[in-house]
């Protein structure tokens, strides 16, 4: 199958071949990634020397840092980037939210919500978006102070957050083998799906943006280490919930959250 013509992040590609290598009936058309870097959270378990929140770069396809987790954040589940700090909490906890130095990962600050922790974190401008572990699954609104400004009911079962600036997305688990993406209203926490994504036996729970497309993560089984451990990065069209392009990164273990940093 051939396209004539199409514009995949920002480069004009004639007559692409289009192969679905996702195993989830996802067209992809290879692209030239775009140039920035990204943070990726990977949990402890399975690579507990490797864990970390590593500085990946996309166009050069290596990682550039590694950050520790804060003190007693044992299960890391969502990170956010708001341009100057990351913002990073977990589940199982007392409900740290973490404002990190970027150079040297220290706590600049903290804050309490009211839930077990956040299995996802937005940030743009002054303000955090944060889906709440708890059974409630409630979303949060707070300044950088951790003042809550607003809280809205949550219905499925979300597993990452991001902000393009204007709305929310966040990645969900429908529990039957299938993830979604859904543009969330953040004044009225009303939400619409943008795209289905069957997954086999491990579903995904990293969602990011690039400013351009929306970013997940696809694990693939690594016969060395026995688990899911190899990672790719897909991008998805924001609009039309197509796939455009995929990128396998040099990056082993579970990736539960991920930030863009333009460089």
């Amino acid at each position: 199958m051939k396209l004539s013509r199409i514009t995949v992040l920002g480069l004009a590609v004639s007559a692409l071949a289009v192969s679905c290598v996702l195993g989830c009936g996802s067209t992809v058309v290879t692209g030239e990634p775009p140039q920035g870097q990204l943070w990726l959270v990977v949990h402890p378990t399975g690579v507990p020397t490797q864990s970390g929140i590593l500085l990946y770069d996309v166009g050069r396809n290596k990682v550039y840092d590694r950050l520790p987790f804060p003190a007693g954040m044992t299960s890391p589940q969502a990170l956010a980037w708001d341009g100057s700090s990351l913002w990073i909490s977990g589940i199982g906890g007392h409900g740290r939210v973490c404002e990190l130095d970027p150079r040297t990962g220290t706590t600049r600050s903290e804050f309490e919500m009211p839930e077990r922790g956040a299995s996802g974190l937005a940030a743009y401008g002054m303000l955090l978006w944060a889906v709440g572990e708890g059974t409630t699954r409630r979303l949060f609104k707070y300044d950088h102070d951790g003042d809550e400004l607003d809280r809205h009911t949550v219905t499925p079962s979300v597993t990452d957050l991001v902000s393009d600036g204007t709305r929310l997305y966040w990645l969900a688990d429908t529990g039957q083998g299938s993830n979604t993406i859904e543009r969330v209203n953040p004044d009225t926490g009303e939400h619409r799906r943008v795209a289905d994504m069957p997954y086999l036996d491990q579903g995904r729970y990293a969602l990011g943006w690039d400013g351009h497309f929306l970013m997940t993560i696809e694990s693939s089984w690594d016969p060395e280490t026995g688990r899911r451990d190899r990672n790719a990065l897909r991008w998805i069209d924001a609009l039309t919930g197509e796939t455009v392009d995929q990128q396998p990164i040099p990056v082993r273990g579970w990736i539960t959250a991920m930030a863009w940093r333009s460089r």
